[in-house]
């Protein structure tokens, strides 16, 4: 029987759409017809790969705002950046919070396990409930590694003291799956939240 439920955080507890960020950024400009939406998605994800080292926590948010602010020529303040920056979140996926809410009720311990950013969090931590039944938070930006470094999963390993096959891991990202396994953890695509209830049906009895 698995020790501890382990999830992944965006599009398996909550969904999100981070296209929506560069647009309503790009309305800050002071060189609009300069730029356009890809750009800044671009610098981001590929270019810079900006987003990536936020979730390492090799740049911290107030140099990532500013990175971003003076490529693009953005007159914008930080609350008004982390506004919109934080603005990609949906309501919480109703069936998977019941899944980690069955959990709670059943003792069980409950770890998320996110590539994440210090802005993300916070603003999560604040608006849904549902974060505060997790005992521990293996978040990317605190421990300087991302899914799938194996490194992420080995301070999963150590937090909880298990053996990784007593470790449930859950996410909708393949890749991260096949890493967990390859360290022995009990990892299961998430596709929705009836192929994981049927996984952990025995837990709830």
């Amino acid at each position: 029987m698995f020790k501890v439920f382990v999830f992944d955080l965006g599009n398996v507890i909550i969904p999100f759409d981070h296209t929506t960020i560069s647009p309503r950024l790009l309305k800050y400009s002071k060189k609009k017809g300069e730029f356009k939406p890809e750009d800044i998605h671009r610098f981001f994800y590929k270019e810079e790969e900006l987003e990536h080292k936020y979730e390492e926590g090799k740049i911290m948010t107030a140099e990532f705002i500013n990175n971003v602010r003076e490529r693009f020529s953005l007159d914008i303040s930080n609350e008004e950046f982390a506004s919109i920056f934080c603005d990609i979140f949906s309501k919480a996926n109703r069936e998977v919070e019941d899944i980690i809410r069955g959990l709670n009720r059943s003792g069980r311990r409950l770890v998320l396990l996110s590539n994440t950013n210090e802005m993300h969090f916070e603003y999560i931590l604040k608006k849904y409930e549902i974060m505060r039944l997790f005992e521990q938070y293996i978040l990317s930006y605190r421990v300087g590694c991302r899914k799938p470094d194996r490194r992420i999963y080995e301070h999963l390993i150590e937090y909880t003291g298990c053996r990784p096959e007593d470790i449930f891991y859950t996410d909708d990202m393949i890749d991260y799956i096949e890493s967990a396994r390859r360290l022995g953890i009990s990892a299961h695509h998430f596709k929705d939240a009836t192929s994981i209830y049927k996984t952990l049906e025995d837990t709830f009895l």
